[in-house]
């Protein structure tokens, strides 16, 4: 993305890209060593990261969204973003037990040409809400409840 700004479709950049695999399933198949048994026994040594962006892509292309990534250099990088209505909502999945610590997210968040209000943290933890300022929301979600992400949950965020 040049920006993250609607229409995210017109700020795309072409050059830069996440690759996701349609299975996660599939995925943890095709690692190399016991990704999967480690995994199912909860242990998470190996790049549980890029499980977890993977399913969480899988769930989101499921209900209809298109993956954007941003990635800049003075604002590093965000996972997702996605188009809501006339909105955009910077999304980070979160593998470890500080997921309350989201630099690149709260650098995003405080461009103010960019007028992103609120941003959503999936974690490994249960649902909360952080407010930054009166004007700005970051609500934290457990995983699982990527299943229930849509247009009209982000309108009810904050």
């Amino acid at each position: 993305m040049t920006q993250p700004v609607t229409p995210l479709k017109i700020n795309e950049q072409h050059n830069l890209m996440k690759v996701f695999l349609c299975d996660v399933g599939l995925l943890a198949a095709s690692s190399m060593g016991t990704a999967q048994q480690k995994i199912l026994t909860g242990d998470l040594s190996v790049n549980w990261g890029s499980f977890l962006e993977n399913f969480i892509a899988q769930e989101l292309t499921a209900h209809g969204f298109d993956l954007y990534y941003y990635d800049k250099a003075r604002i590093s990088e965000i996972d997702f973003l996605l188009q809501f209505d006339d909105g955009v909502l910077p999304l980070e999945a979160k593998s470890g037990k500080n997921y309350t610590t989201h630099t690149s997210l709260d650098k995003l968040m405080s461009q103010k040409e960019w007028k992103l209000p609120k941003a959503l943290v999936l974690c490994g933890d249960n649902t909360s809400v952080e407010y930054e300022t009166e004007q700005k929301v970051i609500a934290d979600m457990p995983w699982y409840m990527t299943m229930f992400i849509t247009d009209d949950a982000i309108n009810q965020l904050g």
